[in-house]
């Protein structure tokens, strides 16, 4: 979405009114390839500071660790790399099977409805993930009258090819309606598996706010920015939390208002704000390495780890 990055940009640069932006796009369905190739053009222009206010939920599993090793290795060569935590903490879900078929949510139910269980149309974004063994299929249902059916559905056998993934993804564009997802796991062979649903644009009607973060906010080598509101400190009901392989070393506020979408919320405000703030500290003449910025951010921060605007 070019405003969505217009935007972003308007905030670093009222953050950092002197920086000097470079932009790199990954287009509109960017790959691993794209997105490495994006970084690395970045790095080799000799950036101070690196702002994706993104978050990418590859196809096949093995990719998402592409995109977080793009990050590091701009970490890794004196850049400071921020991101977006990711809006997901409403989003996202995580528990086991018991290895008895349908994997079961909250209150015994084999649905987990999107949009909390309310009617949604367009996009749906589903993207299951699970640890170790097992063999799993990813189905996405519409309630109507006349019951429930299929419209959409990711069922790969892993345990037929050790090269699959341990992943199942469904992007499809569904009409207005009320919708669910199902996981089904094969035999016994995921029993006790931790299995992970993300649901990249509606909510999810059962949901696990911790370990929600996305890619590349999972590497330890780059900040990962959550956001609050300002006006009560609170962190934003859908701001990513940390957990298992996620983490969010800094809180910042959002709710800004911008020349393109007025009154932008969101952890992809958060992100551009704490860039700016580290573009300043690089200026000054700091000549900091990306872990003194993210240590020095993190401790002049308030108790509570949150930047204040």
């Amino acid at each position: 979405d070019d405003r969505h990055d217009t935007t972003v940009a308007e905030i670093v640069a009222r953050t950092a009114p002197d920086s000097e932006l470079y932009l790199a796009s990954v287009g509109d369905a960017p790959t691993a390839g794209r997105y490495a190739d994006a970084i690395d053009w970045l790095v080799e222009n000799d950036v101070d500071v690196v702002v994706d206010a993104g978050s990418y939920f590859p196809v096949a599993n093995g990719r998402t660790s592409r995109i977080t090793a793009a990050a590091e290795r701009a970490s890794e060569r004196g850049v400071v790399f921020v991101t977006s935590a990711g809006n997901y903490a409403n989003r996202h879900w995580t528990g086991e099977s018991d290895g008895d078929g349908w994997v079961e949510f909250p209150g015994d139910s084999q649905g987990n409805g999107l949009a909390g269980g309310n009617v949604t149309s367009g996009r749906v974004t589903l993207r299951l993930t699970w640890d170790g063994d097992g063999d799993y299929d990813l189905y996405l249902y519409r309630l109507s009258n006349g019951g429930e059916r299929v419209v959409a559905e990711s069922v790969r056998r892993q345990s037929d090819n050790d090269s699959l993934p341990s992943s199942e993804s469904i992007d499809v564009a569904v009409p207005e309606g009320r919708y669910y997802v199902s996981v089904y796991a094969h035999e016994d062979d995921g029993n006790g598996t931790g299995v992970r649903l993300f649901s990249a644009r509606q909510t999810l009607q059962y949901a696990t706010p911790e370990g929600s973060v996305a890619a590349p906010a999972t590497s330890e080598n780059v900040i990962s920015v959550g956001a609050y509101d300002s006006a009560t400190g609170a962190i934003r009901s859908y701001s990513s939390r940390a957990g298992g392989s996620g983490r969010v070393d800094i809180d910042a506020p959002d709710g800004y208002k911008t020349a393109v979408l007025g009154d932008f919320r969101g952890t992809s405000a958060a992100a551009p704000y704490v860039a700016g703030t580290a573009a300043l500290m690089e200026s000054n003449g700091g000549d900091l390495s990306p872990a003194e910025t993210e240590q020095i951010l993190e401790r002049t921060a308030d108790g509570d780890g949150e930047v204040q605007r």
